[in-house]
Parts: C-alpha cells; sequence; structure tokens
C-alpha cells in the first residue's frame, strides 16, 4: 500500500522475494527505484515545490537565543514572493518565484537596542537538471523594501543581478543544503551556508582572510562592534 511522505504518495513495493500474481501468473516483483527495501527508507526526492513550502513564511531564532551562553542577536527572517509585485516578468519564467527575504537583527536590549535592517531580493528557480538555483539581485535604490509596505512596484527590466553568483542547492534526506563561496577585492571571501528545513532556516553568511580566519559576520554585524562575529549558524524556527 502506498505510504504518505510529506505531500507526496511513494508506493511501497512488496518485500525482497515476493511474488505476485498477474493475470494468473505468477512473477516476481522489480524493485523500483528509490523506494523501501530491507525496512530501509528511502526518502522520495524534494522538489521545487516543497522547497518553496519550506522557504515561504515568519522565522526567528528564540528558541536559540534563550541558551546560556549563546552570542547571536535575536533575528526574524520574514519572506514573502513578490511575483506580482515585479512588472514585465518574462514569459518563460516558469514555476520561479522572487523572494522579498526581509532580515532584522536587534543587538542589545532597552534603550540601548539598536535594529539593523538587511533586505534581500532573491530569484529562485528550478534548473535543468531539478536542482533549485538561487540568484541574487540588488535592491532598486528609493525604494523600501519592507513586505508590509504595500505603496512599492518594482520593474524587472530595471533590476539589476548582484556580485554574488548564482548557485545551487544540493537537495538531501533533511532539507536543501547550500554551500557558495566567492572572492571580494578586499582579499576576503564571503561564504553562504545555509540549511533549508520544513520548519527550520539554517544560515551563516561569513568573511574569512586569505588564510581561512574568521573576519566578520556578513549580513548582520553587531553595530557598535562591526568585527564581532558569531561562530554558528543563525537558527531560524517558523513562528
Amino acid at each position: 500500500a502506498p505510504i504518505m511522505f510529506g505531500e507526496a504518495w511513494v508506493a511501497t513495493p512488496a518485500p525482497i522475494g515476493h511474488r505476485a500474481e498477474t493475470r494468473g501468473k505468477i512473477v516476481a516483483s522489480t524493485r523500483p527505484r528509490n523506494r523501501f527495501y530491507r525496512g530501509q527508507l528511502v526518502r522520495a526526492m524534494l522538489g521545487f515545490h516543497e522547497f518553496q513550502q519550506y522557504m515561504i513564511g515568519d522565522f526567528e531564532n528564540a528558541k536559540q537565543i534563550q541558551k546560556a551562553g549563546d552570542d547571536h542577536p535575536r533575528a526574524v527572517h520574514i519572506n514573502r514572493v513578490i511575483n506580482d509585485r515585479i512588472d514585465n516578468l518574462p514569459g518563460d519564467l516558469g514555476s520561479a518565484i522572487f523572494v522579498l527575504e526581509e532580515s532584522l537583527y536587534y543587538w542589545g536590549s532597552g534603550d540601548e537596542q539598536k535594529v539593523v535592517s538587511k533586505p534581500h531580493l532573491f530569484l529562485f528557480r528550478e534548473s535543468e537538471s531539478g536542482q533549485v538555483e538561487l540568484v541574487t539581485y540588488n535592491n532598486p535604490e528609493g525604494i523600501n523594501l519592507e513586505n508590509s509596505d504595500k505603496s512599492w512596484q518594482l520593474d524587472y527590466n530595471k533590476l539589476e543581478k548582484s556580485w554574488f553568483p548564482p548557485c545551487r542547492y544540493i537537495t538531501k534526506a533533511d532539507g536543501f543544503h547550500l554551500s557558495a563561496s566567492t572572492d571580494l577585492p578586499n582579499g576576503l571571501t564571503f561564504t553562504l551556508s545555509e540549511v533549508i528545513r520544513k520548519d527550520q532556516l539554517q544560515v551563516y553568511e561569513f568573511l574569512t582572510t586569505a588564510d581561512g580566519k574568521l573576519a566578520g559576520v556578513a549580513t548582520s554585524p553587531e553595530p557598535s562592534n562591526p568585527s564581532f562575529a558569531y561562530k554558528t549558524p543563525l537558527l531560524y524556527d517558523r513562528k
């Protein structure tokens, strides 16, 4: 009988050595790929649809920062598909989605608290090989990119790709994994490391020197101490 995995029905074949009756004849069962054998579960491949479900929503790292000794800032992700807020989208865009990732980082507390806002404009699309590909775009000048602000509308023909090259996620049993690096003009290397799971985003954007030493975090520096760098990823749980 088929069983439910995520949102996909996956058929379970008969055990090894089982023989099934078909039209009055006894035939040996065959082994379809990506199924269940000898009690081992081989997960059905996660696809672009699942990636969208995992990526879109509201997330925060409240659980992470409650742990004793944690040095991460309070952080919030608000991710929304904004295809309907971009004019002149190409007809061959297919299932690709533009996402406004609105990131907020809270440093300090009380009257001394400082909030760093970092909106990011991303395009996610499915490659010919079935992998999820990330393309980053520069934020248009003069526009306050907040998901809650309904006053802005973008023009696809005026969007510019950023300096960060396109990269692809690797699909694993627990979600979508990404590790991509690029060299910067100042001699540093920027690395984006992500794991996109059903109810959690694991994100680490950091800078390293030529000899591999950690030089800082790229998108959420502590305002009064920009060289400070937490050494483990931010863990955003779905609200």
